[in-house]
């Protein structure tokens, strides 16, 4: 790994922070630079993959950060008992100026940066000893997304990593060669290049990237373990649900695979032949065991990625503390040239363990399939 390079910065002591939120903007235009924040444990690792929020994946799960184009909020405390540092920084491109400023809970950070860095870490909030928040100064810069998984301990090569290559690739496009066409990932009408978080009721669309696409349910409290089902029909009409006891498979019919089963924070379900589903319903499952406590409490949130840097984040909005089951996402696969995907949340009544039912139309209902238990499936 490339050693951090440290830049000219102004001094700035670790200060306490004034109230419960932060906010950080950039304080004149500067080209193609945009704010970012990475929540971080005591260790100074990433969590998942979503705990990088900039202005292509805008808004963490907990709701502990939420950016824009020149200025993000954080809400330190928010991102619960894991999070003991935020990162905050800019994202670069080629023609960004070499000092660049950025205030931070009305304190002004100046920054001298390399021109070669995509990457800057400004400065770090952190929690001290007896739970306090400080703003303390950082100053280095990171030679790419690679560098920035390598530092702080993501996975190498993936999500994250590969979302950050996408945005810095398109806030810096490389210069066009003399007699060459370069390639360009351009727009279709309707579709989400990137990423989005939906609100409630909301839809989005992204582009299918050959053939396949993973839909993903998350969620923070690994300490608890919530069940990942995804209710499918067919182009024949056709239903079926794919978890953790009929696993499925993705190289003969269904052609859909719980992948990740079983782990703590993550289970992730991959199709392999998208043209074969109408729809496919992301649910998730509470067992008893975990006791009172509802979803949203558990920061739970589908994202759905198809493969090419573009995905749907789906968070939970309401909370429910006695329901066992949530609906999530609707994933409609009818249009040949996208995967569109739907905020649907909707949960089961209060103490009823029946698993949603999807009919051949995409619509769907509540407490009307079996009692699927640890054990035995119930009608």
């Amino acid at each position: 790994m490339t050693a951090p390079r440290r830049n000219g910065l102004t001094s700035v002591p670790a200060l306490p922070l004034a109230g419960d939120s932060v906010d950080v903007t950039l304080p004149v235009p500067a080209g193609p630079v945009r704010p970012f924040a990475l929540l971080l444990d005591g260790r100074g690792r990433v969590m998942s993959e979503f705990d990088l929020v900039f202005p292509g994946m805008p808004a963490h799960p907990s709701g502990a950060v939420r950016c824009g184009e020149a200025s993000m909020r954080v809400v330190p405390a928010a991102g619960g008992d894991g999070v003991r540092r935020i990162a905050i920084g800019l994202l670069r491109g080629l023609d960004a100026p070499a000092e660049a400023r950025l205030d931070i809970a009305g304190t002004s950070f100046t920054v001298h940066t390399d021109p070669g860095d995509p990457v800057v870490v400004v400065a770090e909030l952190v929690r001290d000893t007896a739970g306090e928040w400080r703003c303390r100064r950082a100053g280095y810069g990171l030679a790419s997304a690679a560098h920035l998984a390598t530092r702080f301990r993501a996975e190498p090569g993936g999500p994250l990593q590969r979302r950050l290559t996408t945005y810095l690739a398109a806030l810096a496009p490389p210069p066009a060669t003399a007699g060459a066409v370069p390639a360009q990932r351009t727009a279709t009408a309707g579709l989400i290049v990137g990423s989005v978080s939906l609100d409630r009721g909301e839809h989005a669309a992204v582009a299918r990237a050959g053939d396949t696409f993973r839909a993903s349910l998350n969620w923070s409290r690994r300490s608890k373990d919530l069940d990942l089902y995804a209710l499918y029909v067919d182009g024949a009409g056709r239903g079926g649900a794919c978890y953790y006891r009929q696993q499925g498979s993705l190289h003969a019919a269904p052609y859909i695979c719980l992948t990740s089963g079983d782990q703590r924070g993550r289970e992730t379900v991959e199709i392999s032949r998208t043209a074969h589903f109408r729809y496919v319903l992301i649910c998730a499952y509470s067992a008893v065991e975990n006791g009172f406590g509802s979803f949203a409490s558990f920061h739970a949130f589908v994202e759905v990625d198809n493969g090419d840097g573009s995905q749907v984040q789906v968070p939970l909005h309401s909370r429910n503390r006695y329901a066992y089951w949530v609906v999530i996402a609707l994933v409609d696969l009818r249009t040949a040239d996208r995967i569109s995907v739907r905020h649907v949340e909707r949960y089961s009544a209060p103490g009823s363990e029946a698993r949603p039912v999807l009919y051949p139309d995409g619509s769907f209902q509540m407490d009307a399939g079996p009692v699927e238990f640890k054990t035995r499936p119930v009608w």
